[in-house]
């Protein structure tokens, strides 16, 4: 089979006139490119930079900017081989660099690294959602127990009666804490999304409150995924 190539689409003149105007009076300018998943390999190459550390900066720079991982989290983040010692390096030539710097915490455990300009006094969230049960801050099981105290179960695998909370269950995060897990089925026929149960976390106690923030969060998760009414 022959599979036409979409053409690569080009500025004019005009347009990469209109973009410097924009830009004129800016003290600087950062350009960002799109390079195919293929290609980034050699366009990294290209610039002149290590691999490694190009990956270190996409993962706390732009996957996941709003997160404080431990060098053990940037490893887990992309499956890197060799381990927290095969980074640890290129962590440094980041932070020497003034682009990282790496934050002890009060509990005594592995220190975390945010951007050097991240402000990691920033309010506490307030909001509540509902986290896919593969969303990246889960994905340092380790770290999720140590900061949110709450033990990640993905059981999708297993057999039904081996599931503690069901089968495809969503973290219900409510301002800096996991309180619940909810068990969701989208039924398309009806347009409805069906709460199979809902499991609050150990020491949450069932509140308005709390009722009140679950149905905000599932009519969210309805209108996302295209649903017409929520069924608890």
């Amino acid at each position: 089979m022959i599979r036409r190539m979409a053409r690569a689409r080009t500025l004019t003149e005009a347009q990469i006139a209109e973009a410097l105007d924009l830009v004129k009076d800016a003290d600087s300018v950062e350009l960002k490119l799109t390079v195919p998943d293929t290609d980034q390999r050699s366009a990294v190459m290209s610039l002149g930079m290590d691999p490694l550390e190009a990956e270190i900066r996409q993962i706390v720079f732009f996957d996941t900017p709003d997160l404080r991982l431990t060098e053990a989290g940037v490893v887990e983040h992309w499956r890197l081989r060799g381990g927290t010692a095969r980074i640890r390096p290129h962590v440094e030539a980041v932070i020497a660099a003034g682009e990282l710097v790496r934050l002890d915490v009060s509990d005594g455990g592995p220190p975390v690294l945010i951007a050097a300009d991240a402000d990691p006094e920033a309010a506490r969230p307030a909001g509540a959602v509902l986290l896919s049960p593969f969303d990246n801050l889960l994905w340092d099981r380790p770290f999720a127990r140590r900061v949110l105290g709450f033990d990640h179960l993905i059981e999708v695998y297993k057999p039904a009666p081996e599931r503690r909370f069901g089968y495809y269950v969503l973290p219900f995060l409510r301002g800096d804490s996991i309180v619940g897990r909810a068990d969701l089925k989208s039924e398309r026929a009806s347009s409805t999304l069906v709460v199979r149960a809902f499991h609050r976390e150990p020491g949450v106690r069932a509140s308005a409150a709390l009722d009140d923030a679950l149905d905000r969060a599932l009519d969210r998760l309805r209108r996302v995924i295209g649903l017409e009414t929520v069924l608890r």
